[in-house]
């Protein structure tokens, strides 16, 4: 789980780093993603699996985003990775 805050970390497969790097970079700016983020990605998922990924990045942003807003606690478990 640490790993996906470091995407560039030994730990991360090159398909899991593509998909990392791009979830990340639709979360800060979804219209100007960097073109080998955009190439690492396409090389490594199929079209079917770039809809699934993106689907679930944004959907998850959204969430939080949500979640801001109504002011949701975070679960216990999860205070170390935002502190």
């Amino acid at each position: 789980m640490e790993a996906i805050w470091k995407p560039e970390a030994d730990e991360l497969s090159p398909r899991e780093r593509a998909a990392v790097r791009f979830a990340q970079a639709i979360t800060i700016d979804a219209g100007n993603i960097a073109t080998d983020v955009y190439a690492d990605f396409i090389r490594e998922f199929t079209p079917k699996e770039r809809i699934e990924v993106a689907i679930v990045a944004t959907s998850m942003g959204m969430l939080n985003k949500l979640n801001d807003a109504l002011r949701v606690p975070l679960e216990s478990e999860f205070d170390a990775l935002v502190t």
